[in-house]
């Protein structure tokens, strides 16, 4: 909704259909007028702003299908700063909405050249989703984090690594933090703390 004065008449134009929602009395009539219809103004110009956000949602997505999504993966603000080599990158292909499983495909680029790395799901403590990962570490106040090592891959001569994956979890909406860890010493490599997915 976009709100424009000209010649002392206000106009509410939609931009989507240039259409004029509502044309207001000129100013020097504000008064006992702007008082009755203020209220009634309000209520159209309202029902213009929900006829457009209506109209800019996306469609429903069928139940039952898989639906083909991206996560990318960035490295810790600490591994930026020191800049001692090219900056890592990563981008996730996954299928939401999957029976029985996440699966989908991954790939990284600019990390160490033929070295272990260690694809993770770490739980979030206040999500009910985290008692579904099978595996548990202590933190450093001694509480409970659940998490998922699924898989280790290797990259290639340039450092680069593209592969596939398939995790079997239970029914159930996920909202947990993505991690790519060094195999050599565990260190934080790439990540991403907002990993929402479904598995029907």
């Amino acid at each position: 909704m976009e709100i424009y004065k000209v010649g002392g008449k206000i106009f509410a134009l939609d931009p989507a259909s240039g259409v004029n929602c509502i044309s207001v009395f000129r100013r020097r009539n504000f008064g006992m007028k702007s008082r009755i219809f203020f209220p009634v103004i309000m209520a159209i110009l309202s029902l213009c702003w929900l006829g457009e956000v209506w109209a800019a949602k996306p469609p429903p997505i069928p139940r039952g299908v898989p639906q083909k999504s991206e996560l990318k993966l960035y490295p810790p603000t600490w591994e930026k700063s020191k800049r001692k080599e090219p900056i890592q990158s990563g981008k996730l292909l996954y299928y939401d909405n999957s029976p029985g499983t996440l699966k989908g495909e991954i790939k990284l680029s600019r990390l160490r050249p033929n070295q272990l790395y260690a694809l993770i799901l770490q739980g979030k403590r206040e999500h009910p989703s985290s008692r579904y990962l099978p595996q548990t570490l202590k933190g450093y106040r001694g509480e409970e984090k659940k998490y998922f090592e699924f898989k280790r891959v290797h990259t290639d001569k340039r450092g680069y690594l593209k592969t596939n994956f398939e995790v079997n979890l239970p029914a159930g909406v996920y909202d947990v933090k993505f991690f790519v860890r060094y195999g050599g010493d565990g260190s934080l490599v790439l990540y991403n703390d907002f990993f929402l997915f479904t598995v029907r």
